[in-house]
């Protein structure tokens, strides 16, 4: 019997591959990232689904308010999620003036849209929303100035331009416009929300503040798309953080119709109270009413009384009358009132017979 000389089965169980997919999962990602122009953002820009870098514009905003006030860390604001507001605004108005120009651009053989400064200009111009607020920016324009001091990387603006249309390209000078304009809203905000926390008593600055500031310095149509990019942005780091920003909203919906269930139950107990009052006083009137009819039937009463009373009285006086006229006297009226007539009917007999 020959013996089994064959290596055993190796019976372990298998790899978990679990690991390798959420690797290459992260690979891909990574690699649409770069692709995207998306290479420098951290984990905060990416879970609010942004491609401008909200930590550039962090420090921005610190370097912008530390000037202002001279180093003074008392005045110096500080950062309570205004940095995702305003990062998002920035980005939204940056996607509104590139589809604007990209529907005037121009094309060329190779069917690729040009911008140029001019073509940026027109979009603006023929845009009531934008004409209204860089009107003046664009006529105070200086080419020969190139603007750097923005948070806004070439690859971030180049991937957003990209992501717009891939066969969309700016200019050098049309692209340094761009930068411009956008550098000029950013002071404007970042000016108007100091203003705005400052009348608030606040030394902090997060999204309301933001939202307050874009409504005060843009057209109405124009801040209200801002606006929602900045609660879009807000509500994503929010649900990447596990905080679940519906269930607050209902929660104080519920806590409002309570409310209003309670306002609603004392009003019905105002009503009763009121309706109860006005039948007391109805009752009070009835009543009121009763007392002076039988006031009247009193007063009635009375003068039936007194009318009985001075009836008896005439009857007393009539059989006094009666019972002093009786016999003789009664005869001798009769004689003195004949009298007269015995004297007449002689008078007449005179006269007759003259």
């Amino acid at each position: 019997m020959s013996k089994n000389t064959s290596s055993p089965k190796n019976t372990s169980s298998p790899k978990n591959t679990s690991s390798k997919n959420v690797d290459n999962s992260k690979l891909s990602e990574i690699k649409k990232i770069k692709k995207s122009g998306r290479v420098s953002l951290n984990k905060i820009s990416l879970d609010a689904r942004l491609d401008f870098n909200i930590n550039h514009f962090k420090t921005f905003m610190k370097n912008y308010y530390s000037m202002k006030y001279n180093q003074d860390a008392t005045k110096i604001p500080k950062m309570n999620g205004g940095q995702i507001a305003i990062t998002a605004a920035i980005q939204q108005l940056t996607k509104i003036l590139i589809e604007g120009a990209r529907k005037h651009a121009t094309k060329d053989k190779t069917r690729t849209k040009i911008v140029k400064i001019q073509n940026l200009q027109y979009s603006i111009c023929f845009d009531q929303e934008l004409h209204k607020y860089f009107c003046w920016d664009i006529r105070t324009f200086d080419k020969t100035v190139m603007i750097d001091s923005l948070p806004i990387q070439n690859t971030q603006l180049n991937g957003l331009i990209e992501k717009t249309d891939k066969k969309l390209l700016f200019s050098e000078d049309a692209k340094n416009l761009l930068r411009y304009l956008l550098s000029k809203a950013l002071s404007d905000i970042l000016t108007t929300v100091d203003n705005v926390i400052t009348f608030a008593k606040k030394r902090s600055i997060d999204p309301m503040a933001i939202e307050c500031a874009l409504k005060t310095k843009f057209p109405t149509e124009l801040s209200d798309i801002l606006s929602k990019s900045v609660k879009d942005a807000v509500r994503f780091v929010n649900l990447s953080n596990g905080k679940d920003t519906d269930k607050k909203k209902d929660s104080v919906n519920d806590d409002d119709e309570n409310e209003n269930d309670d306002d609603e139950d004392n009003n019905d107990d105002e009503d009763n109270d009121e309706d109860n009052d006005d039948n007391d006083d109805d009752n009070d009137n009835d009543d009121e009413g009763n007392d002076e009819e039988d006031g009247d039937d009193d007063v009635d009463d009375e003068d039936d009384e007194d009318d009985e009373d001075d009836e008896d009285d005439e009857d007393e006086d009539d059989d006094e009358l009666d019972e002093e006229l009786d016999d003789d006297d009664l005869d001798d009226e009769l004689d003195e009132i004949e009298k007269p007539k015995k004297s007449n009917k002689k008078q007449k007999k005179t006269t007759k017979r003259n």
